[in-house]
């Protein structure tokens, strides 16, 4: 298997996988996959000199979110990570506007056949490691309690709970 960051051919295949593990619910067009492709990292599966793409199976995606005084958000997923620059403390700073800025996990998914290999577990760092925030956000359904226990285990926290986010 081959872990790397994605590439604009793999925007079809990254909404595919993303439609397969969340059952169709919560989809993003095409255009957020391309929008988020500098901050987006992929495993692939299968990769052979005839078909040197491989199988995507598993994918995370970061941004950054943009929260008011009262963490409301004013705009989701404004930036994608490189696009950019945290001070070298990596807080959540501010904008001019006043609004706290923070790196978010937008989502992460595993193809069914391959969960409990590690692989969410290891996009995950990966995505932490590359974006050396402070505070990190993601949001995850009340109902997936896998992902909790993935997200507890390195270390993430539920801050809230934010009725009917995903209706």
């Amino acid at each position: 298997m081959l872990i790397q960051a994605a590439k604009p051919d793999d925007v079809p295949a990254l909404a595919e996988l993303h439609d397969l593990c969340f059952a169709g619910e919560n989809q993003y067009p095409l255009s957020v996959y391309d929008r988020f492709l500098k901050s987006t990292y992929v495993i692939r599966d299968n990769v052979t000199d005839s078909n040197p793409s491989g199988q995507i199976v598993a994918m995370v995606m970061a941004g950054i979110q943009l929260l008011d005084e009262k963490d409301t958000c004013i705009v989701p997923y404004s930036y994608t990570i490189p696009e950019y620059k945290f001070s070298d403390e990596s807080k959540a700073e501010l904008t001019p506007d006043g609004e706290r800025i923070y790196l978010c996990i937008i989502s992460l998914c595993v193809h069914p056949e391959y969960r409990g290999m590690g692989l969410g577990r290891y996009l995950l760092n990966t995505a932490i490691s590359t974006i050396k925030g402070e505070f990190i956000i993601l949001h995850v359904r009340v109902d997936n309690k896998v992902a909790d226990s993935l997200y507890e285990s390195v270390g993430f926290k539920t801050i809230g709970m934010l009725p009917n986010y995903y209706k």
